[in-house]
């Protein structure tokens, strides 16, 4: 088995881990979404909350995609190529006092809401952690509504590295906070490292309907995230309120293919010289087996009925079954493969 395993490396080819997974809507017994903090399902993903008979004030929730996401392939050191969309809402109950906004984020596989990471945090940082990059492994892009001392405008887009303090920004023309359903596109480059941001009001959106509105920013995402991560949204609520609604969400990444050869291997050097004696073995043992055959059957020449189908002694394979034994392990002749297969061969003969 050893040795066979190592000849099957020899030719193998590992299809790394894609993505691709497409919810036009929500419901409640969706399994592949998880929900943490105060988020919850209702019409789509309500991120924070959303009930009337709650105070909706310093509100933090996560919407998760259930399984690991992988971005890049540490012996490789290949880069997925990643796009996303969703359609979500951002609506400010109170014209004048609302915020704080929602975030689409990958993470480490495991994350856990922060302490105190309502308001302005976003449900990414705490207070502690939200300013010191070293201590934080995230890549966000939040669309922010509320204006802290950290932000450009009450009004922007951003992409944050590892800080509540974003590395890009951009104020949009219109509100990201009136309500209106909003579809942004996140895509990723793994050539140029570039991570870029599109954000359409149309009532029938396409991704070239936003190129005009768009953000971008150049980040390697092997320095910044682990291998494995998850993919999902986040949001907050502080002293002043909105409603944060995810309704549809899609996600496409690919690593392509990585051909693995292997060199040399103790072990199959190994396997292969077992085989062989093996091999080896069996044929002596065989010709003993016969030749003492032969002896008693020339002293009792008149019991000549030597039956060929029994438990006992040679077998009488088929030129199909001896060919299929000779063109096991993926066609490529291996004298250990071989006597294993004529073993399982007597074995199921008997």
């Amino acid at each position: 088995m050893r040795m066979q395993f190592f000849i099957v490396l020899l030719f193998l080819v590992i299809h790394v881990n894609s993505v691709s997974f497409k919810f036009s809507s929500f419901q409640p017994n969706n399994q592949m979404i998880m929900y943490q903090g105060d988020a919850f399902t209702s019409s789509g993903i309500q991120v924070t909350k959303n009930q009337r008979d709650k105070p909706l004030t310093n509100s933090v929730g996560r919407a998760l995609y259930s399984d690991a996401v992988q971005i890049w392939d540490k012996k490789t050191r290949k880069l997925t190529d990643f796009i996303t969309h969703f359609s979500f809402s951002m609506n400010a109950l109170n014209s004048s006092i609302y915020g704080d906004g929602l975030s689409f984020f990958l993470m480490p596989f495991e994350p856990e809401i922060p302490t105190d990471s309502f308001g302005g945090y976003l449900g990414l940082f705490s207070p502690a952690s939200a300013f010191n990059s070293s201590n934080n492994t995230v890549v966000a892009v939040e669309f922010d509504s509320f204006e802290n001392k950290w932000d450009p405008s009450d009004n922007h887009v951003g992409i944050n590295v590892n800080s509540i303090i974003s590395v890009a920004n951009v104020s949009w023309s219109s509100s990201i906070k009136d309500g209106r359903t909003a579809n942004a596109w996140v895509s990723y480059n793994s050539s140029t490292c570039n991570l870029s941001v599109f954000l359409s009001y149309d009532d029938e959106p396409f991704l070239s309907s936003a190129v005009h509105s768009s953000l971008w920013y150049v980040v390697d995402l092997r320095e910044v995230l682990p291998e494995w991560v998850r993919i999902g949204f986040s949001a907050a609520t502080g002293d002043w309120i909105e409603t944060h609604t995810v309704f549809s969400w899609s996600f496409n990444s690919s690593l392509g293919e990585t051909k693995v050869r292997v060199k040399k291997n103790t072990w199959l050097t190994t396997g292969l010289a077992t085989g062989s004696g093996a091999l080896s073995l069996m044929v002596g043992l065989l010709w003993l087996f016969l030749r003492k055959k032969r002896s008693l059957l020339s002293k009792r020449s008149e019991d000549n009925d030597y039956d060929l189908g029994s438990s006992i002694g040679p077998k009488r394979y088929s030129f199909h079954e001896l060919k299929s034994v000779t063109q096991s392990s993926g066609g490529s002749y291996s004298s250990a493969g071989s006597s294993k297969a004529l073993l399982e061969m007597h074995k199921d003969g008997s």
